[in-house]
């Protein structure tokens, strides 16, 4: 696998404002980022896919930005697992 990714563009829709297109710019990278790095999966997976879909495409709803709160994943350190064993 390689470790070097494309950049993340984002085009701007005609008459979109600049916040709007800032957040929406900012949660579109979230998500492809999390995705390259694996961290989401199942029903998050699915639907953080859609909501992809419908950040690219225009069709989502402007008045819940980032409703699945992954915008700031990036600069969170990851937890460690830690599995406990209760001895027998």
């Amino acid at each position: 696998m390689s470790d070097w990714w494309p950049a993340i563009r984002v085009k701007r829709f005609s008459g979109e404002p600049a916040p709007v297109y800032a957040r929406r710019r900012a949660e579109v990278a979230a998500i492809i980022s999390g995705f390259r790095k694996g961290r989401f999966e199942g029903a998050l997976a699915e639907r953080l896919d859609t909501r992809l879909d419908g950040l690219l495409s225009g069709d989502y709803d402007e008045s819940r930005p980032d409703p699945y709160g992954v915008v700031g994943w990036e600069s969170r350190p990851r937890t460690a697992i830690v599995h406990v064993v209760e001895a027998a």
